[in-house]
């Protein structure tokens, strides 16, 4: 069995450094014109974290020899990338990717190796270490979901390039089947699910591969179908074309007024999807009232009939997430009241997926959603309680179940980190309630004394990082509370300090911004 393995990690190792290899030819196209262009360098800086992560988890693990290698290799070809990044870029740009650098793969990465080393002993120490290496690659294997998205809409595949997908298809299947044969499952939960990944990847290349790519989509669908992750950069991309083209001139924008243009999102790969567009001060105030209202979201859905402008995406996700939970919570013993509250948890989320089949707004909402439901629902849900139940036993069954439930609820808490940004981005808490930050605070500070006193890591690691970013919210609400935010901006019109936009007439579709704002706050309890 050992020497299997050795060959399985050997084609692990090949492969993976061969998707780390990938990014040569985009360097050697920086470097040729001497600038990034509009390439994004955060992508490089994590998966730099993450690959150094390993490699000191390969270190500590007895017989991780085959995961020093893969990403002892990986971790030089992004300093690599990073190195050349900062070379040519901007100088705005080269001091915020310094800073970048500085924060993740110096001080987190510092951090994380002294506490494991210092104050974390035996295998404990693997375990921590583990759980944030996992987090860290489901991240990873998660990226391309905006891709699979786009595809949908698009009905084409010229934004998901083939290659990318079979060898993200490759890797998470061989180092799957080696982290079985070595029973690693911080190893094995991420890749299996990047396995998974890959393989809904293909399938949307079969589906789509010789289908015509529709229309380019306009700015509203675009934002309902690419997701809460282009709320922050639909409003950094100020482009004023109609305004232009009547007053014959080019309006400059005024920097207390809006922030830089954005290029090309994800680095060319949605260039044809995305539209430029953002919200001006006027828009601003309209989008504070939506965003800051307390209506119930399925109230308002079933009073008007339509699901308008939200996505249920949140709400099958974390429909998956209580019901892992619940299995947990039967699995473990004495841990019945993680069970009972995600029970309350699964019948309210069974709810909202229900009503929101019924009220969809079109036809392609309600298969997209029954989809979903049916892949991870159904399907995902289906086959982890399968192999967990029949092929695992004892401690492994529930190890597994509980990396699995971890995993899910880091992605969850993690998700207002664009609210966070847009905090930041307008120096104004309009767009973050109190109250909702609050709750999701006290949530995980109880759950996180309940897993310490109960020594249940599974409950306690993404907890502690939702008491953080919790956390995080709260200051952020104290720094900003009293900026006036965008009533200053609108103000400055009023008396000549900054230069004067028209006001642009707010139309109903402003409540797909409030939709983002719900979405990436849906954040479950464990």
């Amino acid at each position: 069995m050992a020497s299997l393995s050795f060959i399985v990690g050997l084609i692990g190792n090949i492969i993976s450094i061969l998707v780390f290899a990938s990014p040569i030819v985009t360097f050697k196209r920086v470097v040729k014109k001497k600038s990034i262009e509009n390439y994004k360098g955060l992508p490089y800086v994590c998966t730099l974290l993450s690959t150094s992560l390993w490699s000191f988890y390969g270190l500590l693990k007895p017989g991780g020899l085959l995961i020093v290698t893969v990403n002892g290799a990986g971790a030089v070809l992004e300093a690599i990338y990073v190195t050349l990044y900062i070379i040519y870029a901007p100088k705005d740009t080269r001091v915020k990717m310094i800073k970048l650098v500085a924060l993740l793969n110096i001080g987190s990465l510092g951090v994380v190796i002294a506490v494991t080393l210092l104050a974390i002993h035996g295998s404990l120490r693997l375990v921590v270490l583990g759980f944030l290496c996992a987090g860290l690659t489901l991240g990873m294997y998660a990226s391309p979901m905006g891709a699979m998205r786009a595809v949908i809409v698009t009905k084409s595949v010229e934004y998901m390039p083939f290659s990318l997908s079979f060898f993200l298809f490759l890797n998470g299947g061989v180092w799957s089947v080696y982290a079985a044969l070595v029973k690693d499952y911080f190893i094995g939960v991420p890749n299996a699910i990047g396995f998974f990944l890959g393989s809904a990847q293909l399938v949307l290349y079969a589906v789509y591969r010789r289908k015509r790519p529709t229309p380019k989509p306009t700015a509203e669908k675009d934002e309902e179908e690419l997701g809460s992750a282009h709320l922050v950069r639909d409003i950094e991309m100020k482009q004023r074309k109609e305004d232009d083209e009547e007053s014959g001139k080019s309006r400059a924008l005024h920097k207390g007024m809006s922030l830089p243009k954005q290029g090309p999102a994800r680095q060319h790969s949605l260039k044809k999807i995305v539209k430029a567009n953002s919200l001006n001060p006027y828009e601003l105030q309209a989008l504070r009232a939506d965003a800051t209202s307390f209506r119930p979201t399925f109230y308002r859905i079933v009073k008007r009939g339509s699901t308008e402008e939200f996505s249920g995406l949140p709400y099958v996700c974390t429909l998956l997430q209580t019901s892992l939970w619940v299995y947990y919570g039967f699995t473990k013993p004495g841990a019945i009241l993680v069970a009972t509250v995600n029970i309350v948890g699964t019948v309210m989320e069974i709810i909202f997926v229900a009503l929101f089949l019924i009220y969809a707004s079109s036809p392609r909402k309600r298969f997209t959603t029954a989809v979903l439901v049916a892949l991870l629902d159904v399907g995902f849900l289906g086959v982890a309680v399968l192999v967990t139940h029949f092929a695992m036993d004892g401690n492994v069954r529930i190890d597994v179940i509980g990396s699995l439930c971890a995993g899910l609820c880091i992605i969850m808490y993690g998700s207002p980190l664009s609210i966070m940004k847009l905090v930041i981005t307008t120096k104004s808490v309009e767009y973050m309630p109190f109250l909702l930050s609050l709750i999701l605070f006290c949530s995980a500070a109880v759950w996180s004394v309940y897993s310490v006193l109960t020594k249940d890591l599974f409950l306690g690691v993404p907890n502690v990082v939702g008491f953080l970013l919790g956390t995080a919210q709260l200051i952020l609400y104290a720094i900003y509370s009293d900026s006036r935010g965008a009533k200053s901006r609108v103000q400055g019109l009023e008396d000549g300090t900054q230069p004067l936009i028209q006001p642009v007439e707010v139309h109903e579709n402003d409540v797909a911004v409030k939709n983002k704002i719900e979405s990436s706050n849906n954040a479950s309890l464990p």
